[in-house]
């Protein structure tokens, strides 16, 4: 992308409200619905040095649902929940009562910390799960890739079929902390509940005051990723690369500025 914005015979056009990227916890499965698990599958992985890794200038660094430069971006987020350390991934799982085996994957009473991530075959979804396995299975999970096309994800997430991680993107801003947390959000499928959160973010449909508004989408963000029900992965910002033989394109992406 990069490449074509230096290009003066290319229109390249950058989106203005970053989306997010998840790794979602599957709250129906025994061991993801152990916070200590989650915890320490989120500090394992590095999700922001791979997202920027594979998508180069579209990158937008930060953590939580809501990107920098639109209402309840939290700056903060990272360091307070999320911050790579193999370290303490180690001593969380240590402490919870797990132990790596003769085969360095993490066990607890016999039973091995084995993961499935299924996530959907577009572009660049495959390369990025590649190197959260990798990672995974590093840091001593047994973790296997499961790449699906986008009707069959959308079956597993809503259907009850999920894996223990289930991979996603695309929502920004309070209007995706809503679609995502509040009293309908369309993460709860995966098992995780919040009311006391789901409810302020209900209400802040109806604040117009933009700062109090903003206070309060912090304020029920803060609720929800205490309790790690999924590992937030940084942010694109979308684009459009059009050739300037192309004439009156008006655009097909809501978020070009």
């Amino acid at each position: 992308f990069d490449q074509f914005a230096a290009d003066d015979a290319f229109d390249a056009r950058i989106g203005s409200c970053p989306w997010n990227w998840y790794l979602h916890f599957d709250f129906n499965n025994p061991v993801m619905a152990d916070l200590e698990v989650r915890k320490a599958i989120a500090h394992a992985l590095d999700g922001q040095r791979v997202l920027k890794a594979v998508l180069g200038g579209l990158y937008v660094g930060g953590c939580g649902t809501a990107g920098p430069g639109v209402p309840g971006y939290d700056a903060e987020l990272c360091d307070k929940y999320f911050k790579h350390d193999t370290e303490l991934a180690e001593q969380t799982l240590t402490d919870a009562g797990w132990a790596k085996n003769a085969s360095g994957i993490w066990q607890k009473d016999g039973t091995p910390l084995s993961l499935r991530l299924e996530i959907w075959n577009l572009s660049p979804m495959p390369d990025i799960a590649s190197a959260l396995i990798t990672q995974l299975k590093n840091f001593g999970v047994d973790a296997q890739l499961v790449q699906v096309e986008f009707g069959t994800w959308i079956d597993d997430f809503y259907g009850g079929n999920q894996k223990e991680l289930m991979f996603s993107n695309g929502f920004c801003g309070d209007g995706g902390l809503n679609a995502l947390w509040g009293s309908s959000g369309l993460a709860y499928t995966l098992g995780y509940s919040n009311e006391e959160a789901a409810a302020m973010l209900d209400e802040t449909n109806l604040i117009v005051d933009p700062d109090a508004r903003a206070a309060q989408l912090l304020e029920a963000q803060d609720l929800i990723y205490r309790d790690y029900p999924v590992l937030t992965m940084g942010f694109a910002a979308g684009g459009e690369i059009l050739s300037d033989s192309v004439q009156d394109y008006e655009g097909t992406a809501w978020f070009l500025n």
